[in-house]
């Protein structure tokens, strides 16, 4: 009876802690419409409207934030610092492992990374191998504080341009000759060339070169409390189609 009545008592505090009012400071990301266009309001972004159907699934939960555009290198600060919350969403990285609760069950997206060159560009680059091989093949451009500069130099011969924080620096680079490619999430990529008009000087190359898991990554100055209130919203979404249908909406998948 009284093993009874504790699980009964503990089972009402997890349902308080779960209903209580929370407000999660957070950000958006530069220079990443697919994930963040707030003043689009027929598709204001993957992540944003992800929020979006959290907050309708608990009323109590709000974010604050999502429209101030961050760079790479801010987001991670804010969220070591604890004046971000959580995120979403980061590639899944050992070291984002360490340093944040990154939630990889669900997984939001699996990101397909893919070079972009000038539309006149002959290159054929079907692997890292081959872009490590390449001859003269110029500098590749990645926005600074990105995971794939490490990976990129992990490679050896690779000329690595991150001096750039946004994406449209990158891009503006390749336009004037200064690097040869952009290595970026080809999806992200594809729909900034259309939004920006850029499909006429600059094209994607077909290969897929790497993928990575873009995740919510969360502070690890967040209480758990409300680490598994997120957690559970998303498995909820998951569960529901609502996530299934956003990545449709956005031509996403985690394949």
């Amino acid at each position: 009876m009284i093993k009874k009545i504790l699980f009964s008592s503990l089972m009402l505090l997890s349902m308080a802690s779960f209903s209580e009012k929370l407000v999660l400071h957070t950000s958006g990301i530069t220079d990443n419409p697919i994930r963040f266009d707030p003043g689009n309001r027929q598709q204001p972004g993957f992540s944003i409207e992800l929020m979006q159907a959290l907050q309708k699934r608990d009323p109590d939960l709000s974010f604050a934030g999502q429209n101030d555009l961050r760079s790479i290198k801010r987001i991670e600060s804010g969220l070591k610092s604890g004046k971000l919350d959580i995120f979403f969403g980061l590639v899944s990285t050992p070291s984002r492992q360490d340093d944040f609760h990154v939630i990889t069950q669900p997984v939001l997206y699996v990101q397909h990374i893919r070079l972009a060159a000038a539309k006149d560009d002959h290159a054929e680059v079907h692997d890292l191998a081959d872009l490590s091989k390449t001859v003269n093949a110029g500098a590749v451009a990645v926005p600074q504080g990105s995971i794939y500069v490490e990976q990129l130099k992990s490679l050896g011969g690779v000329e690595i341009d991150d001096g750039s924080e946004s994406l449209l620096n990158c891009l503006k680079k390749l336009l004037l000759g200064r690097v040869r490619f952009v290595y970026y999430g080809g999806e992200e990529l594809k729909r900034y060339l259309h939004d920006k008009h850029l499909n006429g000087s600059i094209k994607l190359l077909p290969a897929v070169l790497a993928t990575g898991a873009i995740c919510v990554v969360i502070s690890r100055k967040v209480p758990q409390n409300t680490r598994a209130r997120i957690l559970a919203g998303l498995q909820k979404l998951q569960r529901d189609g609502t996530l299934d249908a956003l990545r449709d909406k956005y031509g996403l998948s985690v394949l």
